[in-house]
């Protein structure tokens, strides 16, 4: 319906239009309850219009606060804005200037805005804010048009407080700030971890590719371009069975299948034919798309030689310690077994009873003098050296005169540890006795045998630092070796007693003290 008023509704925002409509709407069938403005509320100028003062309360029951002003006094507010202002009517129209009312931020521009609504200047609908009389400023959007006529210059200012609007514009900035802020460090990050993987590309040496699922060089990184099998320029868009043998294209195919459907790594090392010679590959294969793998290729040539190199060095370290017909063994500064290799040419010495984590003590009779030489020992000392004598076992005393065999000694000495594990004691004897070795009569006929004839062994120990963590002790059987010096020996005397006697012989004819026979 028309507004029968006489300034244009065109004169105001397009909202307060709609609520201005709203509100003549609701006049225009208002409810049985509905209660009338009260008359003294109008201005005097436009209390004869009941439907104007009735158009002004309904923008007040809409929540819109409306006041008019001539010059830059207010000479008639609503209800509504009397609510905004926190100011009754009377006391409205006893402020000098509408301009009295603006917030503190807003003093200047509001001032501004009455000149030349006073001067009869137009102005458009404009955010501001109003301080309300308990001090709190209350945000508005405001749309003021002047209605007075040549002779009489009036404006009306319809307010819509916007408070909600501004608090959820505040929440809506701070998300967009955080947002924002998430984006610059997001962004960071990203400029962050895309710097460390070009440098790692750059310093790694690998070969990378990515190939399709067909085999097909999508796209590739090299350090070094003489690594890769063809021109860059001619690898992608190539195939692995263009670029590789035939036996090693079908096993890379197989592989990148795999790596898809498992959705696991696939490691694997090859040799491949360079302009540079055979080269040593190992490649790992895995996943990086639906149809897409990503293949690093490193160089292993020098670690295969080195390793081809190692191997060669065992083997050679094994032999020449297989030929070294000494017990060695490895320890620690303060004497446990860490690794021995047993000669089999001294089958007398009971050295059979070496074991991992073992004290050397147990084994020989090592004194506390020489466990302190050995800790005070360095890489690059003069070896240590010491003899000893050992006195023989029966299993050493039947192994050395071929009444069991290695297998069978063996045997029975690990039913003893079972036996030991079990918390019993079983005898070497009995134990050859129980795997059928010998009979018990034979048993008892050779430990007669062996405590008539018990012998004793001579040991000959050298020790050396190695490492350290760790000393070399070799351990030499010297029993013929001391044999024979005391035969030697023995020999040597005799020797010595017969240049002896002969010496007193031929003293003795010289002296004419013997009778000499010619006869």
């Amino acid at each position: 319906m028309d507004i029968p008023f006489d300034f244009p509704t065109s004169c105001l925002g397009s909202y307060q239009q709609g609520t201005i409509w709203r509100a003549s709407q609701a006049q225009a069938c208002p409810p049985a309850d509905a209660v009338h403005p009260t008359p003294d509320l109008a201005p005097r100028g436009f209390r004869s219009d009941e439907r104007y003062a009735m158009l002004l309360q309904g923008l007040s029951d809409l929540g819109e606060g409306v006041i008019l002003g001539e010059g830059s006094k207010i000479i008639y507010a609503n209800q509504a804005f009397c609510e905004l202002s926190g100011y009754s009517l009377d006391e409205l129209l006893a402020l000098p200037s509408a301009s009295a009312l603006a917030a503190p931020a807003h003093e200047t521009a509001s001032a501004e805005r009455m000149r030349r609504l006073a001067g009869g200047q137009q102005i458009d609908r404009f955010e501001g804010a109003l301080r309300h009389k308990s001090g709190r400023v209350v945000p508005l959007e405001i749309a003021s048009k002047i209605i007075g006529t040549a002779s009489r210059v009036q404006f009306i200012s319809v307010m819509h407080d916007i408070t909600s609007r501004k608090e959820a514009e505040a929440r809506l900035q701070a998300l967009n700030d955080e947002l924002e802020q998430r984006v610059e460090e997001r962004t960071a990050e990203l400029a962050t971890a895309n710097d460390m993987f070009v440098a790692l590309l750059n310093a790694m040496p690998d070969l990378m590719f990515r190939l399709h699922r067909d085999g097909t060089f999508l796209d590739f990184y090299a350090g070094e371009q003489h690594d890769l099998p063809l021109p860059p320029e001619q690898i992608l868009g190539a195939t692995i069975h263009a670029v590789f043998p035939a036996h090693l294209a079908k096993t890379l195919a197989g592989l990148i299948e795999r790596a898809l459907t498992a959705d696991s790594t696939e490691i694997f090392e090859y040799s491949l034919a360079m302009p540079r010679g055979l080269r040593e590959y190992e490649a790992r294969i895995a996943g990086c798309h639906l149809d897409e793998v990503l293949v690093l290729v490193r160089d292993i040539t020098k670690r295969k030689r080195v390793e081809d190199a190692l191997r060669a060095s065992e083997a050679r370290n094994r032999a020449m310690l297989a030929a070294i017909p000494d017990t060695i063994v490895r320890l620690t500064y303060d004497g446990t077994i860490l690794d021995f290799k047993h000669s089999h040419n001294m089958p007398d010495l009971p050295l059979d009873a070496l074991r991992f984590g073992q004290p050397i003590t147990d084994v020989l009779p090592v004194d506390d003098s020489l466990l302190d030489q050995f800790r005070a020992m360095q890489p690059g000392d003069p070896p240590l050296s010491a003899e000893y004598t050992i006195p023989q076992h029966f299993g050493d005393y039947l192994l050395a005169r071929q009444l069991v065999s290695t297998v069978q000694l063996e045997r029975a000495r690990a039913a003893q540890r079972i036996a030991r594990m079990n918390k019993q004691h079983l005898l070497l004897g009995e134990a050859l006795v129980a795997d059928g070795v010998m009979t018990p009569q034979q048993r008892d006929e050779m430990l007669v045998q062996w405590e008539r004839g018990r012998s004793f062994r001579d040991v000959e120990i050298r020790i050396g630092a190695t490492s350290a963590d760790s000393i070399i002790v070799l351990l030499r059987d010297i029993t013929e070796r001391k044999r024979a010096e005391l035969q030697t020996e023995a020999l040597n005397r005799v020797l010595q007693r017969s240049r002896d006697l002969m010496r007193t012989l031929l003293d003795a004819l010289q002296d004419g003290l013997l009778p000499v026979s010619y006869t």
